[in-house]
């Protein structure tokens, strides 16, 4: 019950914080590719590793 009191008060470590200075970006692009090409789709074989 007391680490539930202590998530109400605000002491979340976590909280978002203000910046120390005044951002500059007004955009972001943010590109998450998961995984990558295979090496048969790379164009570039490689007849010695197999």
């Amino acid at each position: 019950m007391m680490a539930l009191a202590g998530l109400a008060n605000g002491a979340w470590p976590h909280a978002p914080k203000l910046p120390h200075f005044a951002p500059k970006a007004k955009r972001v692009v943010h590109l998450f590719m998961n995984g990558g090409p295979s090496q048969g789709g790379t164009l570039d074989p490689k007849p010695m590793l197999t």
